[in-house]
Order: structure tokens, then C-alpha cells, then sequence
């Protein structure tokens, strides 16, 4: 005998799926490392003047003026063009399209580009000027380069003289003042090929 209330009980909707449209959590997603590394870059306007002491431990491009002290030891500096630096620096590299009146110290590198000068004291590893800003002569067994000062965009380097660098001790141990003493301002130099390496330019 059938009675209503023994009716079979429909059973429970299954739970609805999420809508599409839902938002999914995205805190355990790892942001792109370039996102990251913008982060890290701090940015020193043009029409920003600084006077004394500069430190940080994040990459620094400056446009404006600074007087004094910069220091980066870890990090990166970049003078952009608009950059007027007259300080004392020390980064582990620089990269100089700006003027720079003061000594550079750079753990890594001097990178001086198209347009950038320093009048100062440049102590590094390695030091990297524009393209076509110099010609250089090196010895064959890599002891010594000769710099011709007549292209560099280096204020007091364009004088004729050329530079002695002792490539092994990385400093400068002399200079050829001949054709300077004679008013001249060589556009090329070369060794004589007993001593000249093909990797001069």
C-alpha cells in the first residue's frame, strides 16, 4: 500500500561548481623577476638637487645634481645625461652618460658612454669607453696599452699625449708627450709590429 510521506526523498543537489567568473587567488603565484628588478631601481629627477651624503642598497640612476658622497657598494649607479655629479663615488659598476667631477671607484666596472665625462680619478677592474671615443695599441703579450688622448671625450684628455698602462698592475705608469710637444694631435697610433698585437683599435 503507497502512502505520500513514504515517497522516495530526492537526494541533495550536488554543491554548484564556482562560477567562471569568480576571482582565483593568486598569492602563492610568484610575480616575473623583471617586475622585481623595476622595483629595485630608484630614480633621481633632473630638476632634483642633493647635497651631502648619498647611500642605498637599491640601483640608482640620477638626472639632477648631487654634491658630496655617493656610495652603492652592491649596486649599480647610472648617471643619466642630464646627471651633474660632483662627488666622490663608490659602486660595484657606473655607468656614465652625465658629468662626473670627483674620483670613481667601482668594485666591477667604469662603463663612460657616448657623450659622458669624468674628471677624476677612475679606480676599477675594468673600464669601458664609447665606442670611437679612443684608439688603443696593445702589446703582444698584453702587458701594456697606449691610449691616444685626441678622441676622448675626457675634459683634459684630448691634448695629444698618449697614456702608458700597465695592464697587469692596472695603472698608468707613463706618458709619450712628443707629438703633443710638437703640436700635434695624432688620429691613429699603431706599435711597430715587433711589439704591436692585432687587437688594437
Amino acid at each position: 500500500m503507497w502512502k505520500r510521506d513514504e515517497a522516495p526523498k530526492p537526494t541533495a543537489p550536488a554543491a554548484p561548481a564556482p562560477a567562471a567568473h569568480q576571482p582565483v587567488s593568486t598569492a602563492s603565484v610568484p610575480q616575473p623577476e623583471s617586475r622585481r628588478i623595476e622595483r629595485d631601481v630608484v630614480n633621481i629627477g633632473k630638476s632634483v638637487v642633493i647635497k651631502g651624503e648619498l647611500n642605498g642598497s637599491e640601483d640608482l640612476t640620477i638626472e639632477g645634481h648631487v654634491e658630496g658622497k655617493i656610495e652603492l657598494k652592491d649596486h649599480v649607479l647610472t648617471i643619466g645625461p642630464n646627471g651633474r655629479i660632483k662627488a666622490q663615488v663608490l659602486a660595484k659598476s657606473v655607468i656614465v652618460l652625465g658629468e662626473v667631477n670627483g674620483n670613481v671607484t667601482a668594485t666591477e666596472k667604469v662603463d663612460i658612454r657616448d657623450g659622458g665625462s669624468v674628471d677624476g680619478d677612475i679606480i676599477s677592474p675594468r673600464v669601458a669607453i664609447a665606442e670611437g671615443a679612443h684608439h688603443v695599441a696593445f702589446t703582444k703579450d698584453w702587458r701594456y696599452a697606449f691610449v691616444q688622448n685626441a678622441l676622448l671625450n675626457l675634459p683634459g684628455m684630448s691634448d695629444g699625449s698618449i697614456t702608458v698602462v700597465d695592464l697587469k698592475e692596472e695603472k698608468v705608469i707613463g706618458s709619450v708627450d712628443t707629438l703633443k710637444n710638437k703640436g700635434y694631435n695624432p688620429n691613429s697610433i699603431v706599435l711597430l709590429p715587433k711589439w704591436n698585437h692585432l687587437a688594437g683599435h
